[in-house]
């Protein structure tokens, strides 16, 4: 592991729901090889969407340097929301999301024009 490079920004990694931290290891792994801190963020699928995300902008907030947070699907979908905020935007150098759904899943666009009555399809 390479030293701590002061310079660069702080590396938060959020995994996919129902994923423990342990999934991003690799990617934890690389980032602290590079000379980057890294912190993981985790949630549970029982947690309301707003509770999560009022977390981890308080992760971002609180943090003493810039970050790039990198989250797998439903954590890069809590990332973006996340951090569209303006109480975080300034401290966010960057956000990487990985196999994110930014746009719905194919199945939620195929239910999105469902009207009760009508067959899916």
């Amino acid at each position: 592991m390479s030293p701590i490079d002061y310079s660069k920004p702080d590396v938060i990694l959020i995994p996919g729901l129902m994923r423990s931290s342990a999934s991003m290891d690799a990617l934890a792994d690389a980032a602290m090889a590079r000379g980057h801190r890294v912190g993981r963020f985790t949630y549970s699928r029982h947690e309301a969407p707003a509770v999560i995300e009022a977390r981890l902008q308080k992760l971002i907030r609180d943090a003493t340097r810039p970050v790039v947070v990198i989250g797998h699907s439903y954590g890069g979908v809590l990332a973006v929301s996340a951090c569209r905020h303006s109480s975080v935007t300034q401290r966010v150098r960057g956000i990487l999301c990985l196999g994110a759904p930014l746009r719905g899943s194919a199945r939620a666009r195929g239910l999105a024009g469902f009207r009760a009555g009508l067959p899916i399809g």
